[in-house]
Protein backbone atom coordinates (compact mmCIF):
# COMPACT_ATOMS: atom_id res chain seq x y z
CA UNK A 1 0.00 0.00 0.00
CA UNK A 2 0.97 3.67 -0.55
CA UNK A 3 2.54 5.63 2.22
CA UNK A 4 4.43 8.60 3.55
CA UNK A 5 7.07 8.37 5.46
CA UNK A 6 9.85 10.48 7.53
CA UNK A 7 13.20 9.63 8.49
CA UNK A 8 15.24 9.46 11.34
CA UNK A 9 18.31 7.50 11.74
CA UNK A 10 17.30 3.64 11.63
CA UNK A 11 13.51 4.98 12.54
CA UNK A 12 11.40 5.47 9.84
CA UNK A 13 8.02 7.28 11.09
CA UNK A 14 4.57 6.73 9.15
CA UNK A 15 1.59 9.02 10.17
CA UNK A 16 -1.58 8.07 11.07
CA UNK A 17 -3.73 11.06 10.20
CA UNK A 18 -6.49 12.33 11.50
CA UNK A 19 -9.08 12.01 8.81
CA UNK A 20 -12.37 10.25 9.95
CA UNK A 21 -11.72 6.53 9.63
CA UNK A 22 -14.87 3.40 9.76
CA UNK A 23 -15.74 2.07 13.10
CA UNK A 24 -12.59 -1.10 13.33
CA UNK A 25 -9.10 -0.18 12.88
CA UNK A 26 -6.80 0.60 10.32
CA UNK A 27 -5.67 -2.90 8.53
CA UNK A 28 -1.88 -1.91 8.46
CA UNK A 29 -2.19 -1.32 12.42
CA UNK A 30 -4.20 -4.71 12.97
CA UNK A 31 -1.35 -6.15 10.39
CA UNK A 32 1.12 -4.99 12.29
CA UNK A 33 -0.52 -6.15 15.76
CA UNK A 34 -0.60 -10.03 14.31
CA UNK A 35 3.00 -9.78 12.59
CA UNK A 36 5.03 -6.85 13.12
CA UNK A 37 8.37 -7.93 10.71
CA UNK A 38 7.39 -5.35 7.66
CA UNK A 39 9.19 -4.49 4.65
CA UNK A 40 8.78 -1.27 2.85
CA UNK A 41 10.16 -0.57 -0.74
CA UNK A 42 10.71 2.61 -2.24
CA UNK A 43 11.04 2.31 -5.93
CA UNK A 44 11.87 4.91 -9.17
CA UNK A 45 10.33 4.54 -12.16
CA UNK A 46 10.67 5.86 -15.34
CA UNK A 47 10.38 5.13 -19.45
CA UNK A 48 13.90 5.29 -19.32
CA UNK A 49 15.11 1.96 -18.04
CA UNK A 50 18.82 3.61 -16.95
CA UNK A 51 16.68 5.19 -14.39
CA UNK A 52 15.30 2.62 -12.52
CA UNK A 53 16.22 2.22 -9.14
CA UNK A 54 14.58 0.69 -5.51
CA UNK A 55 15.75 0.54 -1.89
CA UNK A 56 13.81 -2.10 0.57
CA UNK A 57 13.57 -2.02 3.93
CA UNK A 58 12.86 -5.15 6.36
CA UNK A 59 12.89 -4.22 9.48
CA UNK A 60 9.53 -4.29 13.01
CA UNK A 61 7.01 -2.08 13.08
CA UNK A 62 5.47 -0.54 16.37
CA UNK A 63 2.12 1.73 17.18
CA UNK A 64 3.98 4.14 19.54
CA UNK A 65 1.23 6.42 21.99
CA UNK A 66 4.20 7.91 23.55
CA UNK A 67 4.24 11.90 23.19
CA UNK A 68 7.87 11.79 22.72
CA UNK A 69 8.18 9.59 19.83
CA UNK A 70 4.71 11.12 18.59
CA UNK A 71 6.06 14.62 18.82
CA UNK A 72 9.19 13.55 16.82
CA UNK A 73 7.64 11.76 13.92
CA UNK A 74 5.24 15.07 13.82
CA UNK A 75 7.75 17.29 13.23
CA UNK A 76 9.70 15.07 10.88
CA UNK A 77 6.46 14.70 8.73
CA UNK A 78 5.53 18.35 9.12
CA UNK A 79 9.09 19.33 7.67
CA UNK A 80 9.03 16.80 5.10
CA UNK A 81 5.15 17.15 3.87
CA UNK A 82 3.55 21.11 4.11
CA UNK A 83 0.23 19.16 3.88
CA UNK A 84 0.72 17.87 7.25
CA UNK A 85 1.47 21.47 8.65
CA UNK A 86 -2.54 21.78 8.45
CA UNK A 87 -4.03 18.10 8.51
CA UNK A 88 -4.07 16.88 12.15
CA UNK A 89 -2.42 13.56 12.86
CA UNK A 90 -4.09 10.71 15.38
CA UNK A 91 -1.48 10.99 18.81
CA UNK A 92 -0.48 7.42 17.07
CA UNK A 93 2.63 7.07 15.12
CA UNK A 94 3.61 3.74 13.63
CA UNK A 95 7.47 3.45 13.71
CA UNK A 96 9.26 0.94 11.92
CA UNK A 97 13.22 0.23 13.61
CA UNK A 98 15.43 -0.87 9.93
CA UNK A 99 17.21 -3.79 10.57
CA UNK A 100 18.28 -4.83 7.19
CA UNK A 101 18.37 -2.14 4.14
CA UNK A 102 19.07 -3.48 0.60
CA UNK A 103 18.67 -1.57 -2.99
CA UNK A 104 19.42 -1.77 -6.75
CA UNK A 105 19.79 0.94 -9.35
CA UNK A 106 20.11 0.22 -13.56
CA UNK A 107 23.24 2.39 -14.20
Amino acid sequence: MPIVFACLGTAIYLPIDGKPKTGRPLQRVANIEHQPHVSLLVDQYSDDWAQLWWVRVDGTAQLHDDSATVTVGQELLRRKYQQYSSVPLEPHMIVVTASRVSSWSAT
